[in-house]
């Protein structure tokens, strides 16, 4: 059988072009086009969702979903709240959007809020900057757990024979990056801390101590 490269349509031997178009016949017929469906925004296998901006100010993050909404950009928000204490351990507010519509959605917040008047400087890159969270108290030696010297610990600030309150204090002091050092003494653990560390430790601690159902 012979096809028309054009319409395809099929002729038997003896015709060398198409009536209708005009021309020459080919024995092979044209493969079909076949188009594959654009992935649906947000498709977790073909364009996901990725971290747009990370921050602690609602407003921020308000006024960037309202910006993503009238720019038609899919959005989603991540809200994550410290209900036990009153300082930040994980960043409040974050922003993601599709893998494919990022540079959209840059070219928006760009257009929207254009150059930061006090400092000059691209405003999307001030908003989509490194997050770093605000802490409550900031003491003056730099957390290093690898490079500091467990006997100028000096200052005990808590002690106890429960085995998962201990423990309880013992991670939420490391994770507010307070430097501890741990001794086991006649059946109760005690913690001694720096002494610039004092009041944030015991500040924590009384945290715990309230939340817990019955203090050691």
């Amino acid at each position: 059988m012979l096809h028309c490269p054009q319409c395809g349509v099929e002729y038997r031997h003896g015709y060398t072009s198409c009536a209708d178009c005009n021309v020459f016949l080919v024995h092979q017929p044209i493969p079909e086009v076949r188009t594959e469906a654009l992935p649906e925004p947000g498709d977790p296998n073909l364009d996901p969702f990725c971290s747009f901006w990370r921050g602690d100010d609602a407003q921020i993050c308000a006024e960037l979903c309202s910006i993503l909404d009238e720019a038609g950009i899919p959005h989603r928000t991540v809200h994550r709240a410290d209900h036990l204490f009153h300082f930040p351990t994980e960043i409040p507010h974050e922003l993601g959007v599709p893998a494919s519509f990022y540079e959209k959605a840059e070219l928006a917040v760009k257009e929207a809020f254009g150059i930061e008047e006090a400092s000059g400087q691209d405003a999307v890159q001030l908003l989509l900057a490194p997050y770093v969270p605000r802490r409550e108290f900031s003491g003056p030696v730099p957390y290093d757990p690898q490079n500091w010297s467990p006997e100028d610990a000096t200052v005990e600030v808590w002690a106890g024979d429960r085995p998962a309150l201990q423990e309880f204090i013992e991670t939420s002091l490391r994770e507010h990056e307070i430097l501890t050092r741990w001794q086991w003494s006649d059946g109760k653990w005690t913690a001694f801390v720096l002494p610039q560390d004092d009041e944030r430790a015991r500040k924590l601690i009384r945290e715990i101590l309230n939340s817990s159902p019955s203090s050691p």
